[in-house]
């Protein structure tokens, strides 16, 4: 196992369990550092499930863990209306996780919502998703790691049903002394 690609690890504090039935195995306590590529290359007669001789296992980014998601929404919304939310996936310490890029999974407190499907597209630990809430009063979002809901964030806004803001007409004030403000 190379982390980087490069740097050999030492397996020796290294767990590795062969499965006999699923003919696969396991090596874990590897300590591979988060957001840092790998390469673990095999040697031997080993081979995958289709009969073919494997020499390079497998290779890619190692995940980082995460303890949970900030979701950021607007403080209030309209009915019906496309906005934007913000996700950014949070280490146990605070601070964003930016090597994080697991599928997340959106669910709402309104039933009739139009949330993001579940997907990754994470760039430095954040994702931006547009939404649609339809009922009105306070919904809350809640974002969470698919395979994981343990791993999870909330937020809640306000739905409006039409926008709070007046507008203010053109209205004369004509004082008693006949002026007019």
């Amino acid at each position: 196992v190379e982390n980087p690609v490069g740097n050999v690890i030492n397996l020796s504090s290294a767990s590795i369990i062969y499965d006999a039935l699923t003919e696969t195995t396991t090596i874990s306590n590897v300590g591979l550092s988060a957001g840092v590529d790998y390469k673990v290359t095999v040697n031997g007669n080993v081979k995958d499930q289709a009969g073919n001789s494997v020499s390079n296992f497998a290779s890619g980014i190692v995940e980082e863990e995460i303890a949970g998601f900030a979701l950021s929404l607007p403080e209030a919304v309209i009915s019906g209306t496309a906005f934007d939310a913000k996700v950014t996936a949070k280490r146990v310490n605070g601070e964003t996780a930016i090597y994080y890029n697991a599928a997340v999974h959106f669910s709402s407190g309104d039933a009739t919502a139009t949330l993001p499907s579940d997907e990754g597209g994470f760039v430095n630990g954040e994702k931006t998703v547009s939404i649609v809430l339809n009922k009105a009063g306070k919904v809350e979002v809640e974002v969470v790691k698919v395979g994981d809901t343990g791993i999870k964030g909330s937020a809640t806004t306000k739905v409006y049903k039409t926008s709070p803001v007046k507008t203010i007409s053109e209205t004369r004030l004509v004082l008693s002394s006949g002026a007019e403000v």
